[in-house]
């Protein structure tokens, strides 16, 4: 795996110092004096790279969550009532879309959880890649493989928070009790993924580990702790680069994935013994139908499809398995195959255009397709700001065969 800056193993030392024996007799872990010594919200300490944060003017750029829709930009082939293009759960939940849309009917800010923990790949790295040596920072210049809101920003936003939760890379042994994202462009479930270019989902997990150790001084002991985490939201999406035989040699092997399930399993028993109690987890999509794959002579690679279905298919088992034995833990499972598979099938019903063509340029990443909010895909591989806010509104309020067993609303009610 690449190695990490410097500034990360200087908060891992801190952290060792501040739960050593000595450091425990004077002052006791949950005095005032030593809570005082941990930095919370602080932003990162000076970089040579600035630190990436919620991409510029997106909260701007969205209707208010507490404010109605209004009837502005048109209608919605196929709605009984006019929806506005910047309001997702209108255009997602037609033919609710009437009921929404009215001037009488209020959309209600979601209560956030405690906090939101971020574990996956590309569509949900915020910034991690670029603390990395040598740096892998993505070309958009806010951390994000995205023209504004990737899909972990999305959800945070959707389910209630001002903001998407800090990467854990720039907080270099700080504390952010509201979360962190551990997500990492090109991460896979097994190490090898991607040769070790990323941030693997099982370091990921050793990353958490740390932030939990600073959250339980923080609130003052391992009870609080798991009440507090028991409470908060742990979002999981990670697979795509483990179903590439571009990136995982192991797939030549009839048995990966099974494999890959069977690792996964472990990863999420992990996260609950150690706190986690509500799991919000996206499956893989359409792989093959990225722009990079993607041919316009024979279409999208269903190998890549298949594989990715034949994953999304096992994995409902394993937690249904997992559920059934861990008291208390609930999840809701988005299905971004089936949701990207619906908007693929009638593009115009979700106000896209063109879901085959990237809306940038690797090369030139100013040089961007206009409006951007008609295409599915920024690069040849990532969502735009407008698909990742049309997938988290389906994972949050539905239809139903966009989440299972419930929705990510039910479970945060949970």
């Amino acid at each position: 795996m690449a190695a990490r800056v410097s500034g990360l193993a200087v908060g891992f030392l801190c952290l060792l110092a501040m739960l050593s024996p000595s450091a425990q007799q004077s002052p006791p872990p949950d005095s005032p004096d030593l809570k005082s010594s941990i930095d919370t919200d602080t932003p990162p300490l000076p970089d040579i790279r600035p630190p990436p944060s919620s991409p510029r003017g997106y909260e701007l750029d969205v209707p208010p969550r507490n404010v109605t829709c209004k009837d502005t930009d048109g209608k919605r082939p196929g709605c009984t009532g006019t929806c506005p293009r910047r309001c997702p759960q209108c255009i997602v939940l037609c033919p609710d879309c009437k009921t929404l849309c009215h001037d009488e009917v209020q959309m209600p800010r979601p209560v956030p959880p405690p906090a939101m923990l971020v574990f996956g790949d590309g569509q949900f790295d915020n910034g991690n890649n670029g603390y990395l040596e040598p740096p892998n920072y993505p070309y958009s210049g806010t951390g994000r493989l995205s023209n504004g809101a990737n899909l972990a920003d999305a959800i945070a936003y959707t389910i209630g928070f001002p903001q998407s939760p800090l990467p854990f890379m720039s907080l270099r042994g700080r504390i952010s009790m509201w979360g962190a994202n551990y997500a990492s462009v090109g991460a896979g479930i097994r190490n090898s993924t991607n040769g070790e270019r990323s941030i693997p989902l099982s370091q990921q997990l050793e990353d958490f580990r740390t932030t939990r150790a600073l959250m339980g001084i923080m609130l003052g002991g391992e009870a609080k702790l798991r009440a507090y985490l028991s409470k908060s939201i742990f979002l999981l999406g990670i697979g795509s680069q483990d179903l590439d035989p571009r990136w995982n040699i192991h797939l030549a092997n009839s048995t990966e994935i099974q494999s890959l399930v069977a690792l996964y399993g472990e990863a999420v028993t992990s996260l609950y013994d150690m706190g986690a109690r509500k799991l919000a987890i996206v499956n893989v999509g359409l792989i093959g139908c990225a722009p990079q794959i993607f041919d316009y002579r024979y279409g999208c690679d269903e190998s890549l499809n298949d594989r990715a279905a034949a994953f999304n298919a096992a994995l409902k088992p394993l937690m249904a398995g997992l559920a059934s034995k861990k008291k208390g833990l609930f999840y809701s499972i988005g299905d971004f195959h089936s949701f990207t598979t619906t908007v693929f099938a009638d593009p115009s019903a979700y106000w896209m255009v063109n879901i085959r063509d990237s809306c940038s340029f690797t090369d030139h990443p100013e040089r961007t397709c206009s409006p951007q909010e008609e295409h599915w895909f920024w690069d040849s591989e990532f969502m735009t700001d407008q698909a990742c806010r049309l997938t988290a509104t389906a994972f949050y309020y539905g239809p139903p065969q966009f989440t299972a067993p419930m929705t990510f609303k039910a479970l945060l009610e949970k």
